[in-house]
């Protein structure tokens, strides 16, 4: 499932679980911050800062998409 396939369920998702919503604000500051540290010089902390940064953010993405799963097969069952 990519997450822009299926706005539908993304926004039905960001409707009723605090956990996404709380995960997907955090992941797009994320993001805000990991583009403003693009195309310019970045001390030694800061690229370790930058790679910790993306790996939360990876881990954030796959949490939501696990949302999206579990909400995609919970509206299958019913």
């Amino acid at each position: 499932m990519d997450i822009n396939d299926n706005a539908e369920l993304i926004d039905y998702v960001r409707s009723v679980n605090n956990e996404y919503r709380k995960i997907e604000k955090m992941h797009h500051k994320l993001d805000e911050d990991l583009k403003k540290m693009d195309g310019r010089y970045l001390t030694p902390d800061e690229e370790m800062l930058k790679k910790n940064m993306q790996k939360d953010k990876l881990i954030k993405k796959d949490r939501m998409m696990q949302i999206l799963r579990d909400h995609k097969e919970k509206i299958k069952t019913q």
